[in-house]
């Protein structure tokens, strides 16, 4: 008897997320508890990498040929469903019992794996990261610490032109805080550049029909 098959159809799930009002314009850590974001952090999934383990994926890989997306590297995506799991591994907390039997009957489909709901919608995005998905519905989370940043640096430039407590100290403060500042910028711009590589080889990779070897 063959085995049973079905890939959550992540992008299908993206376009309901964006669909969305509840979730347009908002921070990650606004829409998710920060034990998601501890456990799997959003910075550290790589476009083009496998979420698990971080290496970096062939196109057909990503896109094999009459399957849905996915952003898990066929090696953890083996171990993963080799056996049967009771932990969701976006919470950590237990599945279902439904959903655990499910896994005895189709153990392939990583929906039986993540709890419904919440963890599944963050499953959904950083797997969508993964895999070069356009994620402008939400707002960059780095946003958040650059304006933490900007409000204290104002504060800081303010309580200096009034002369207002140890100008020695406040300057310090605003020399480190401009540096934390510019590398910050300096390093999403690197970032940035990065994407616009990876993006243009993903484009020549589809043109010259790139596999696995």
């Amino acid at each position: 008897m063959k085995t049973m098959e079905i890939v959550m159809d992540l992008i299908e799930r993206l376009n309901a997320l964006r669909d969305d009002p509840n979730l347009t314009g908002k921070y990650l850590i606004q829409i998710f508890p920060q034990s998601f974001l501890d456990r799997h952090p959003y910075h550290n999934v790589g476009h083009g990498c496998c979420i698990q383990c971080g290496r970096e994926m062939y196109p057909n890989e990503r896109n094999p040929p009459g399957k849905t997306p996915r952003a898990i590297c066929h090696d953890c995506y083996s171990t993963w469903t080799s056996q049967v799991t009771e932990m969701c591994p976006i919470c950590g907390e237990d599945l279902s019992d439904d959903k655990v039997k499910a896994q005895s009957i189709n153990p392939k489909d990583i929906s039986h794996r993540i709890c419904d709901g919440s963890c599944t919608d963050y499953f959904t995005i950083i797997s969508c990261k993964a895999l070069f998905e356009d994620l402008y519905f939400l707002r960059d989370p780095y946003d958040m610490v650059k304006k933490g940043l900007r409000d204290r640096l104002d504060v800081v430039e303010h309580e200096i032109y009034n002369n207002i407590g140890d100008m020695n100290a406040l300057s310090i403060e605003r020399t480190k805080l401009l540096f934390r500042y510019g590398s910050i910028e300096l390093f999403f711009d690197e970032k940035d550049k990065q994407l616009e590589e990876r993006l243009a080889l993903t484009q020549q990779d589809r043109i010259k029909g790139y596999f696995l070897p």
